[in-house]
């Protein structure tokens, strides 16, 4: 196993994925949604501008541990350990998508709390206020089990079927992981094979598995988050089936963020914006307010 040790702990960096590590500019760290897995970004990482490399982080548990972090601030206090031993010196620039976003603020903490400045934090489609109420959890559960299924039908491990057959057994099984934390991943996977959708002596169920039981750990860590002090510029981006223009400016981030705070609105819901066309809006607008970074650093 890959491993180093910073301040007396002992850190995977078997967790850092080269998403693209070629460039000479300052790298940009891109933090794992639930499930763990950083492939979310590799369109986005195609649209970025060339020249700058880009590493992701993803979740211990992808590279053999048997178990996630006990919270979303021990993983933080791990990944900031990974970017400085990636990145010994200089500005951090960071995002994350949904669950990446909420882990990516508690990593600013922990790095600032190093002396270390981060110029650059995105949160893309992270909304503080999926952890506030139960009926806002369920929606954020349901947009979460919607890449799980989204990802395992485009690579045949699941049966694909009607969206709205989907969208149905998706409110269904959120609606029995909220009212059973402690509902196994082999529990949902039989379910998930009793509503039809694995094929017939499946032999990708162990994939599977193994990437339900990390989104589960994540889905339950999340509950307990609490936003802290935002001590740097912040970027939201939005999809629009989630937000209208009307809500921008209302975000619960705003209220932790001691810095500049921006909005903006990506066409598509919350998975398409990181696969579909307008990935490149995301990823053109991401390069702007890098490249003004880049650009105030060096003065």
């Amino acid at each position: 196993m890959n491993q180093a040790t910073y301040a007396n702990k002992t850190v995977d960096l078997n967790q850092l994925v080269a998403l693209r590590p070629q460039g000479d500019k300052s790298p940009l760290f891109c933090i794992h949604p639930s499930g763990g897995d950083v492939g979310i970004y590799r369109k986005l990482v195609t649209r970025l501008e060339p020249n700058r490399p880009v590493w992701g982080i993803q979740s211990r548990m992808l590279c053999g541990a048997e178990s996630e972090f006990s919270s979303l601030q021990e993983i933080a206090s791990t990944y900031a350990e990974i970017i400085k031993s990636k990145q010994p010196h200089g500005v951090i620039l960071m995002i994350g998508f949904s669950l990446g976003g909420f882990i990516a603020t508690l990593v600013v903490n922990e790095l600032n709390a190093a002396g270390r400045t981060v110029s650059f934090l995105g949160l893309i489609d992270s909304n503080p206020s999926w952890t506030a109420a139960a009926e806002t959890s369920q929606r954020e559960l349901c947009l979460r089990l919607e890449q799980v299924f989204t990802k395992f039908q485009s690579i045949g491990i699941l049966k694909a079927k009607p969206m709205e057959r989907v969208q149905k057994d998706i409110s269904f099984l959120a609606n029995a992981c909220l009212g059973d934390s402690s509902m196994s991943s082999e529990a949902v996977i039989d379910q998930i094979d009793e509503m039809g959708y694995l094929p017939s002596g499946s032999s990708e169920r162990a994939i599977l598995s193994k990437f339900t039981s990390t989104f589960l750990a994540h889905c339950n860590l999340l509950a307990d988050f609490t936003p802290n002090p935002i001590d740097c510029p912040l970027h939201l981006w939005w999809p629009s089936e989630s937000i209208s223009e009307s809500e921008l400016g209302s975000s619960l981030w705003a209220d932790h963020a001691s810095s500049t705070v921006t909005e903006s609105i990506v066409e598509g819901s919350h998975y398409s914006i990181m696969r579909g066309p307008t990935v490149r809006q995301l990823a053109n607008e991401i390069d702007a307010v890098i490249d003004s970074v880049d650009e105030a650093e060096s003065i």
